[in-house]
């Protein structure tokens, strides 16, 4: 169906497509692609602490980056962000800690990408 200029596919056919990345369904099929270098400060994110690092801007001294609310200690490295209740955090290095939909995610960053193997990872 169709909402003025937005498009919303039938639910369960779209659900039932196979997930597969760009690469394999497309690029990998076609002789007709083309490449052009470009540096445009994209980045796949792909996991929380990719999204640390696209939010590093923001970055306290520490290099602690807060979404939310949350007090950190003695911290370094740390991504907290939070849709509701405060994070509140000592002592810890490198890690992301995440409070979304009732949900809570702790992980080390060089963790980050092993959250998919998590049974609620759905959620997170």
């Amino acid at each position: 169906r169709t909402e003025g200029a937005c498009f919303h596919p039938a639910s369960e056919p779209f659900a039932a497509i196979a997930g597969e990345s760009i690469d394999y369904a497309v690029m990998e099929n076609t002789a007709r692609a083309a490449m052009v270098p470009a540096d445009m400060g994209w980045s796949d994110i792909g996991n929380w602490a990719a999204v640390a690092d696209a939010l590093a801007d923001n970055a306290d001294a520490s290099g602690n980056v807060v979404r939310g609310t949350a007090d950190l200690a003695d911290c370094s490295g740390v991504f907290a962000m939070s849709d509701g209740p405060r994070v509140s955090a000592v002592g810890l290095k490198d890690v992301c800690i995440i409070v979304a939909n009732g949900e809570v995610l702790v992980t080390t960053r060089d963790g980050a990408q092993g959250v998919g193997k998590l049974p609620g990872a759905v959620n997170q």
